[in-house]
Formats: structure tokens, sequence, C-alpha cells
């Protein structure tokens, strides 16, 4: 009986081992690249966090009610304290409540005069505008009537200072 030829493609088999070259050669790079990439992705990180303040010159009205309506300019310098998330407005210190990326709201309960009056401030500024909005009520405690209430409509900038 006559022996039957094998035939070996070597076509296929080159296929095979460039396909397995390919496979290999793509591993190596995910290897190497792998720590780059985490790398890259805990630089970006770090960039996109918050700094820990920052410092606003705002200049708009003022708008205060008493016993008389009476509307003026004003400018103030407000801190924004990201790591202990507080606000400094003027002479107050108020404490963030609500921080995103569009907007950072804070607000604070001040008492004063021995307990006889309490000033409640609320206040939001939106970070795309630098648009400032807050009020302020100050209240007899005994008597529980209206004081004084301040509006401060104002527009923020970035200082350094």
């Amino acid at each position: 009986m006559p022996r039957k030829k094998i035939v070996i493609d070597k076509g296929r088999r080159k296929r095979r081992a460039k396909r397995g070259l390919a496979v290999a050669l793509i591993a190596q790079i995910a290897l190497i690249n792998l720590p780059m990439l985490l790398a890259l992705a805990a630089l970006s990180t770090a960039q996109a966090a918050e700094p820990e303040t920052l410092t606003l010159a705002c200049k708009g009205t003022e708008e205060i009610l008493g016993a008389a309506v009476r509307t003026d300019t004003t400018s103030i310098r407000v801190i924004v304290d990201f790591q202990n998330r507080t606000v400094t407005l003027g002479d107050d210190l108020l404490n963030i409540y609500s921080l995103n990326e569009a907007t950072i709201s804070f607000r604070a309960i001040i008492t004063s005069g021995a307990g006889t009056f309490v000033r409640s401030m609320d206040s939001t500024i939106d970070r795309m505008s630098g648009e400032l909005v807050a009020s302020s009520i100050t209240t007899d405690q005994k008597t529980r009537e209206t004081i004084l209430s301040v509006s401060l409509d104002l527009k923020c900038r970035p200082t350094m200072f």
C-alpha cells in the first residue's frame, strides 16, 4: 500500500505565528502602558480637585430694609475654604452646606447682644457666572420682630488677595 503524503500548509503556519506575535505584542504594550495610564489617571484626578481656598473680589448692590429702605453699591471680599467647608463673607464666617460643580451654598446663624438678636444668613455663589446672592435677617429674640433685612446681589471674580 502506498504511503499517503501529508501536506503541511506553510501559509497557515505563518498566519498562526503572526497572530501569536501580534497578541504577544499587544499584551506587552498593555503591560508597559498600564502603570503609565494609572499615573496619568491619578494626575488628572489631582488636577481636578478643588483648591484649598478661593479668594473672590465681589462688587454689586446691597439693599438694606430697616427703618428706611436704602440701596448702596458695595465691594466685599469673599474667601471660600474648601478644606474646612467655610466661607468668610466680610466679617462673617458661614458654613458650606452644599457644594457641587455649579454652586456653593452657605449659611450661618449668628447670635449677638447677649442673645437678644439673632441674624440668619443664607448665600449662594454661582460658580459659572460668579454671581453671589445673599440675604441676612436680624430678629429680636424677645419680640420675634425683624429689625433689619439685608440683601446682596454681587458679581465676583477670583483674586490673589
